[in-house]
């Protein structure tokens, strides 16, 4: 079901509210991850601070362009080919919802709501839905 406008207004409002902090989302969310998931770590052959500046890019831009969702959605192709390339699987798709709902809670705390992370919630599985059919249509790696 798309997102209401309303939901898109409370994912731009409060991913502003996130960005305005001191902390650094991406590494609440790699944490909450990393701790829920370990199995997944040993697949960032990255630095750190790399794939959280990428994580910080995709989420900004998601954030901002979620009135404008067609233009992303080539991005998040591209991003899903290079995700089976990664070896990741659908099903690890759930993991990643659950680390980023607890990293939009613990940014927001009292600020978030259930209609918060309703909306966050659809618009991740939106933003899944793309990754997942341009991976499962990539070949295999």
């Amino acid at each position: 079901m798309p997102l209401t406008d309303e939901q898109k207004r409370l994912i731009q409002k409060s991913y502003a509210e996130i960005d305005r902090q001191s902390s650094n989302f991406a590494a609440i969310f790699y944490d909450c991850l990393f701790a829920m998931a370990p199995l997944i770590r040993p697949m960032f052959k990255s630095e750190r601070p790399v794939f959280e500046y990428h994580f910080n890019e995709l989420i900004s831009t998601a954030a901002t362009k979620v009135f404008q969702f067609e233009e992303i959605k080539p991005r998040l192709v591209v991003l899903g080919r290079k995700h089976r390339g990664y070896g990741v699987t659908p099903a690890q798709f759930d993991v990643v919802r659950s680390a980023l709902m607890l990293s939009i809670q613990d940014c927001l705390r009292d600020a978030c709501n259930p209609a918060i992370e309703q909306a966050w919630s659809s618009y991740y599985d939106e933003i899944a839905k793309v990754m997942i059919a341009a991976m499962e249509e990539a070949p295999a790696p």
